[in-house]
């Protein structure tokens, strides 16, 4: 994304329709425990609920009594999907499936004033599976066929199967977004789709690539500011390294492959800073970008 003269297309919000099971399906945008659950929950308001992550793996949790909830302590779900869970045996060294398969509910959520954010796997909202804590050092890793690993605060290996890509890259984007909070200032960058062959792109290499790029609001996507993924759309050429774009852009595009999707999220000191880009970039704007 170049430092000026953009061309911004129409601000749309970036989310995907619920499924009509028990569990969203990589829904984004603010939800809360008793629309993923399908069961009542007793909640103080829309978008607050009475809810506490086990302490550990294998712990189950249920809904707490309606109290006021300071606003430190009130917790959003930013994103959810319905995943197939694979959970690795040492003994075995193999990956054995846990419940059936796409049974599993796996959530990101979010205390936003004390930029805490946690991926929950649960069964149903009495069975939760395990929990962790997501900071800039949480590695989730994306692998071929829509399969992603991660470990938990024990060092227990998962790994979760998405039913499709779109639905992995809607899920991973919002990792991403956690991963910044726990930052604030660091780039972010995210691999979600990894060709095997071919090198990594270095400074002065000629790329050609669409993107999209969105702001990020509360912990979640915000509108979309451009985008260049329409068909009638040409690739935006550009030399790696160069200064023609965004600092963020220079940075979290060195090696990335011929064919490769990445995620970057750019805090404001690396994109467009105090000045932002009017009219659809304030100042101080953190930005995504899937490109």
């Amino acid at each position: 994304m170049a430092r000026s003269s953009m061309d911004i297309s129409v601000v749309s919000m970036y989310t995907r329709e619920d499924d009509d099971g028990g569990f969203s399906n990589a829904a984004a945008g603010k939800q809360n425990l008793r629309d993923l659950f399908g069961s009542p929950l007793d909640l103080s308001g829309n978008r607050s609920l009475q809810y506490k992550a086990p302490k550990g793996p294998n712990q189950t949790s249920t809904a707490q009594p309606a109290v006021s909830q300071k606003p430190s302590e009130t917790t959003v779900v930013t994103v959810s999907a319905r995943v197939s869970l694979f959970r690795y045996d040492t003994q075995t060294a193999k990956f054995s499936r846990v419940g059936e398969l796409g049974a599993i509910g796996a959530v990101v959520i979010a205390t936003l004033a004390t930029k805490q954010f946690q991926l929950l796997l649960y069964h149903s909202q009495e069975h939760h599976i395990c929990k962790v804590q997501i900071t800039s050092d949480f590695n989730f890793t994306v692998q071929p066929n829509q399969y992603v690993s991660f470990k938990d605060e024990t060092n227990q290996a998962w790994s979760l199967h998405f039913d499709t890509q779109a639905n992995l890259e809607q899920f991973a984007i919002h990792v991403a977004i956690a991963k910044f909070y726990h930052t604030s200032e660091k780039l972010i960058v995210l691999d979600v789709v990894i060709p095997k062959e071919g090198k990594g792109l270095n400074n002065g290499a000629i790329l050609g690539l669409k993107y999209t790029g969105w702001l990020v609001k509360e912990g979640t996507l915000g509108p979309k500011v451009d985008s260049n993924r329409a068909e009638s759309k040409k690739f935006f050429r550009f030399t790696l390294g160069e200064g023609q774009l965004i600092k963020g852009w220079d940075m979290g595009l060195v090696g990335v492959r011929k064919g490769g999707k990445r995620i970057l999220v750019v805090p404001p000191v690396l994109g467009y800073g105090i000045s932002g880009a009017p009219p659809l970039i304030p100042p101080n704007s953190v930005l995504i970008f899937e490109v």
